[in-house]
């Protein structure tokens, strides 16, 4: 009797006597995966290109021209001189914010980014977005307002930093397609979920329900009258959602259509007593994981309540290059898959 098969495992089929004994249909699927994986990543590159070049032109242009009037003493007055800098100054952040954003996307894409999760409470992270917002909301004709939950200590678990820069992206969003009218950011505690729900609500421009699924993708940022109107490289909701999914939350978007405003919303894991043990849990597991396999491969985490055929996928693995790390519930698979992101997961749909 041949063993059963992982439904999640692409390389396994049904007939897994078959599928291991021709090598040569194995290494030509995988060719062809190689193939249009390359394939994939250089349209990704040439549209990195594209999209980036004009947006880190224009500021540096900005930049360049105000300071070329200064020192040429094209400045009339002390004033306009000022003005002169204040603007180069304006460019040159926007630049570096474009910069960053870039770096962050690469950082994410290789896998390079760390998260520092812990014991956040909503009230320091609201304070700490308010204050990065609030004068780019009182140049423009916008009323900011923050909603805090009714317990004082309602907490996520959440990496402090990235999860500011989620808010202010999401914020910023906003007041970039608010002309006039308010924002309101609030926090909806569902412990009986086991997530905390962020909202931005604005009065704005509103999005298209066609658009609304593109939204998140990098690059993207409605259409390209949007685009030409009110700028950006559509890099910010891109990250945003990389960093709330690393963080184990989701992210969305609901909006009427034009002219009815934006809800941008998120979810981060709340912060309980139980959260807490698991961590400490978490702490006395990390030194118990066996990762086998050649050095440099891939990690694949299997997860199989069967320890024969568990062995069996991980041999097969191991000659195919992969590195692996075996448990055996889906409850422990969870937590690995926080603890080590393995490349791959193969689980049985069982479990």
């Amino acid at each position: 009797m041949a063993p059963r098969s992982p439904p999640s495992c692409r390389w396994a089929s049904r007939d897994t006597t078959t599928s291991c004994s021709t090598p040569r249909s194995v290494t030509n699927r995988r060719l062809e995966e190689v193939n249009a994986q390359l394939e994939e990543a250089s349209r990704l590159k040439s549209e990195f290109l594209a999209n980036t070049s004009h947006e880190l032109r224009t500021p540096l242009n900005g930049m360049m021209g105000f300071l070329q009037l200064v020192l040429d003493g094209m400045c009339r007055s002390k004033d306009e001189e000022r003005e002169f800098l204040k603007q180069a100054l304006q460019c040159s952040r926007h630049l570096l914010n474009l910069i960053n954003d870039v770096l962050d996307i690469a950082r994410i894409e290789a896998g390079k980014l760390s998260l520092d999760l812990q014991k956040i409470e909503i009230a320091t992270l609201f304070q700490e977005v308010r204050t990065v917002t609030h004068v780019q909301a009182s140049q423009r004709d916008v009323k900011l307002v923050f909603v805090e939950p009714e317990a004082e200590d309602a907490a996520v678990r959440c990496d402090l930093n990235k999860a500011k820069q989620v808010l202010i992206n999401l914020v910023g969003n906003s007041l970039k397609f608010t002309p006039k009218g308010s924002i309101t950011v609030r926090a909806i505690p569902r412990p009986d979920l086991g997530h905390v729900r962020f909202e931005v609500i604005d009065t704005g421009i509103g999005i298209p329900p066609v658009q609304q699924s593109v939204i998140f993708e990098k690059f993207a940022q409605g259409d390209g009258s949007t685009t030409r109107k009110y700028g950006g490289a559509g890099l910010g909701l891109a990250i945003s959602k990389s960093l709330v999914e690393l963080m184990g939350g989701v992210i969305g978007v609901q909006s009427e259509g034009r002219g009815h405003g934006t809800t941008m919303y998120f979810s981060l894991p709340v912060w309980t007593d139980q959260v807490a043990a698991d961590e400490e849990t978490d702490d006395a597991d990390a030194a118990q994981d066996q990762i086998d396999g050649p050095a440099g491969g891939a990690l694949v985490l299997v997860v199989e309540d069967d320890p024969v055929f568990r062995k069996f996928v991980t041999v097969v693995l191991h000659q195919h290059g992969y590195r692996t790390v075996e448990v055996a519930s889906a409850e422990a698979g969870w937590m690995r898959v926080r603890r080590l992101r393995p490349a791959i997961v193969v689980l049985d749909y069982a479990l």
